[in-house]
């Protein structure tokens, strides 16, 4: 069985967990991996994003064996969308989530 490590990711938020150190996963304000850019520590806790990325995330590149799930809640309790895996995906606007997340 594989073990994933969780990046959590919400409107307001995220969490990365990782059960070993890991590398951050790498947030972006633009697809293909450009823009701003905001890494999130696989700590396992829910972190509010800075004020001016909130709402404002389209894409992100994650370590090996993480997992980002996407939250709309300052706590991580509500998804938004779960399941994205290594290595990552750089174009989140097929999944119109870059206009909502705040945390991750």
């Amino acid at each position: 069985m594989m073990s994933y490590k969780i990046l959590a990711l919400a409107l307001l938020s995220c969490t990365v967990s990782a059960a070993t150190n890991k590398d951050p996963a790498t947030l972006y304000s633009q697809e293909q991996c450009s823009g701003k850019e905001i890494e999130i520590k696989a700590d396992n806790t829910c972190v509010l994003l800075p004020v001016g990325s909130r709402k404002n995330i389209n894409g992100a590149k994650l370590p090996e064996d993480v997992v980002c799930d996407f939250y709309t809640d300052e706590k991580c309790q509500e998804p938004l969308w779960i399941g994205m895996e290594d290595p990552g995906d750089c174009s989140f606007s097929e999944l119109e989530i870059q206009n909502k997340t705040m945390f991750a």
